[in-house]
């Protein structure tokens, strides 16, 4: 459900104007052509860099 509606880690408030997501397509022109597999992908490499590398994994440009 996240990917589609992105909301707040509480899950009360709506935060598809601040955070790149299909439904803020309007705001956000790239994800205007992003299908659901997409997304998909993208939260699956995301999830295995953790796997992989975890030591850098959430660090930013720290690393980089």
């Amino acid at each position: 459900d996240y990917l589609n509606n992105p909301t707040t880690y509480d899950g009360l408030k709506d935060i598809s104007e601040v955070h790149p997501s299909i439904k803020g397509g309007d705001i956000w022109p790239k994800m205007r052509s992003m299908k659901q597999q997409d997304l998909y992908d993208m939260s699956a490499y995301i999830l295995y860099q953790n796997q992989t590398i975890p030591e850098k994994w959430g660090g930013g440009k720290v690393y980089y």
